[in-house]
């Protein structure tokens, strides 16, 4: 006669079983909304089966099942879907970085605008407009004066909003790069508390999903990949090279603001986009500016005189090339008709150069210097270093408005009174096609030749560009982020109807378990007690 103390047995590893299901459904439930969460679930195993001792193989039926086991509670994940994840969330990274960096360059050009850099450029040229039509009164020359410095200013100050905007980025980077450190030196030591516990044969389920979201917003931050070892620990590496390997102390990254370079060197992700974003948006457009200015000082451009311009006795060779009708005449050459008649296009060197061919208010007067000088010295213009000439700001009578002159009784050089000539051409030059790419530094202007306001025009227009597709391939990771993620939670996440359907399952096997024993016990209860009283 078999025991009846098995089937007391089996019901008891049923109820455990069923208990165990219960946790663990109870567990997937409180996590349903912890970022990062992947649902477990219990494995179940029937128990060894067994004959009952004999000196002979039994008649009866024998292997008879000794019930249930929870063998191991797995959790749920795809790995195939968390390398896509991965993939796809460090290219978002690197285009919201790109998208951040243009908004930000866009914010301080500030076009088009009642207050961009244009507007400031053309009140410029209005004022020396003005200047020409009242060229000998001391208020006209100081409005073009404040003119001037506004037009400066604007330089400079762009000059220091970009500067300021790439010591934030690389502010920014180095933060990021301590995150990166932060979360490798996390990595490394749930590597160690993981093979701590699974070498003992268990899963550990939670620790992973912390390890694995760890990734996931490592993944973000830089080009990193995965691979998992034997013993369950996660190889990290940052472009080809590994910076946690297993139970190892993580390697860390640094970042040289300097040379703005990494190493291990980061080519995606928010950093990546951010150090790209240094060379190729802000460098890019602080060069671009750069020769704007130098062009608008320097670069050669062509300007028709509004009046005839004569040369003096001690002049035989052109200062400058200059085309009379439609014959060119290159400096140097001899020159071919005292005075040069109205309308002939002069090649000057940027706008200092027509400020020098006119003559100062001064008595006597005087041949005009320059109107903008460098903060440095250099020959090169830029953003930071142009300011207006010194002798302009200690007098306005330094300013050059003509180049007509004539000699009194007395044989002093004399301005005719009323001439604008320059500052008239100085108004004029702002639709002067100028050269920004003639050889002078830096030679990154957006375009050969243009006029001012069609280079700013072109860089506006790039910018916008640049915007348009970094704003669009952001919108593009997201929307494959979100499908990819959707289908990764569609096998980890928590199904709160699949779990209530599963909690249902369990409790009425709990339920019939628990019957089971109970029966078994009044079985024993009639063996031990009833049986006994007989």
């Amino acid at each position: 006669m078999r025991s009846t103390f098995h089937g007391l047995e089996t019901g008891k590893r049923a109820l455990l079983a069923q208990t165990v299901g219960l946790n663990t459904l109870g567990h997937n439930v409180a996590n349903a909304n912890t970022e990062g969460y992947s649902r477990q679930r219990v494995n179940f195993a029937t128990t060894p089966s067994m004959e009952y001792p004999g000196m002979a193989k039994q008649t009866e039926a024998g292997q008879i099942g000794t019930g249930v086991l929870a063998k191991n509670i797995e959790r749920v994940r795809e790995q195939f879907l968390d390398v896509q994840f991965r993939n796809e969330n460090k290219a978002a990274g690197e285009w919201q970085m790109r998208l951040d960096t243009l908004d930000k360059i866009q914010a301080i050009v500030n076009e088009p605008s009642d207050s961009g850099l244009s507007t400031v450029l053309n009140k410029f040229y209005l004022s020396w407009q003005k200047l020409g039509a009242n060229p000998d009164t001391l208020e006209a020359r100081a409005v073009v004066k404040q003119a001037t410095l506004d037009l400066v200013t604007s330089f400079n100050m762009l000059d220091a909003k970009i500067k300021e905007l790439d010591r934030d980025i690389a502010e920014s980077i180095g933060t990021k790069v301590d995150q990166v450190n932060s979360m490798t030196t996390q990595i490394s030591a749930l590597n160690k508390q993981i093979h701590t516990l699974e070498v003992l044969g268990d899963n550990a389920n939670d620790l992973r999903d912390s390890r694995d979201l760890l990734v996931d917003k490592l993944s973000k931050l830089a080009n990193v990949t995965t691979s998992e070892s034997m013993d369950g620990t996660y190889r990290v590496m940052i472009g080809d090279q590994v910076v946690v390997n297993g139970q190892q102390p993580p390697v860390p990254v640094a970042y040289d603001a300097a040379t703005n370079s990494t190493t291990p060197p980061i080519r995606n992700g928010e950093i990546g986009g951010l150090m790209a974003s240094r060379v190729e948006y802000v460098k890019v457009y602080q060069d671009q500016f750069d020769s704007l200015v130098n062009g608008l000082v320097n670069g050669k451009m062509d300007v028709a005189l509004t009046n005839d311009y004569t040369f003096s006795a001690s002049e035989t060779t052109l200062p400058f090339d200059v085309k009379i009708g439609g014959t060119q005449y290159l400096k140097g050459a001899a020159i071919p008709t005292n005075p040069l008649p109205k309308g002939s296009v002069i090649t000057f060197e940027g706008l200092n150069a027509i400020h020098r061919f006119g003559y100062t208010m001064q008595e006597p007067t005087s041949k005009a210097g320059a109107l903008f000088e460098t903060a440095d010295g250099s020959a090169t213009f830029n953003l930071s270093n142009v300011r207006v000439a010194e002798s302009i700001l200690a007098d306005t009578r330094n300013m050059s408005a003509s180049f007509s002159t004539y000699t009194d009784a007395n044989g002093d050089l004399q301005v005719k009174k009323g001439s604008g000539d320059i500052a008239f051409m100085i108004s004029e030059a702002n639709g002067s096609v100028i050269n920004f790419k003639d050889g002078l530094p830096p030679n990154n202007a957006i375009l050969t030749k243009g006029t001012v306001a069609g280079y700013l025009r072109a860089m506006v227009g790039q910018l916008g560009a640049q915007g348009n597709t970094a704003e669009m391939q952001v919108t593009n990771q997201d929307a494959l982020i979100k499908q990819v993620d959707n289908r990764r939670q569609s096998v980890s996440g928590v199904s709160l109807d699949e779990e209530m359907s599963n909690m249902i399952k369990f409790q009425q096997s709990y339920a019939a378990a628990a019957r089971v024993v109970s029966t078994v016990d009044t079985l024993l209860d009639t063996i031990i007690n009833r049986m006994a009283a007989h």
